[in-house]
């Protein structure tokens, strides 16, 4: 996106493991740093030195065929490689790791569609491409 315009996250494109998952609609990502205050005796001001980063998100979308494959990411209890590319067309930025599936819960009514939605902890660190 050499013109500097914000990605449109209707193309977005998620793949775990090997899978390209098609029934999704939404994603998440948060990056964390832990801070430790370093308080000093006689000191009027706290300081803080930056800690370690972790990563974790989730994401949501219908349940089609390929509702399986986010089931076996949760009761598999193994970590997973997992691309996010928030705009397939431009697979120079996207963010990649392995991740913990840690959670899957659906919901549906008579009167929309089945939804899902599966939560994950990133395992190690969390590769930012093409984000200068």
């Amino acid at each position: 996106m050499a013109d500097g315009r914000p990605f449109h996250s209707k193309d977005a494109r998620i793949i775990i493991g090997t899978t390209t998952l098609g029934q999704l609609n939404a994603y998440s990502l948060s990056i964390n740093t832990d801070s430790v205050e370093t308080d000093e005796f006689e000191e009027d001001w706290k300081r803080n030195v930056p800690g370690q980063s972790t990563w974790s998100g989730d994401v949501s979308g219908w349940v089609y065929a390929d509702k399986r494959v986010l089931m076996d990411a949760v009761t598999g209890q193994a970590a997973l490689a997992l691309f996010l590319y928030p705009d397939s067309a431009d697979t120079s930025n996207y963010f990649s790791g392995t991740a913990v599936f840690t959670s899957w819960s659906g919901s549906g009514s008579a009167s929309s569609a089945a939804a899902l939605t599966a939560n994950f902890v990133g395992d190690g660190e969390l590769a930012r491409v093409g984000f200068a």
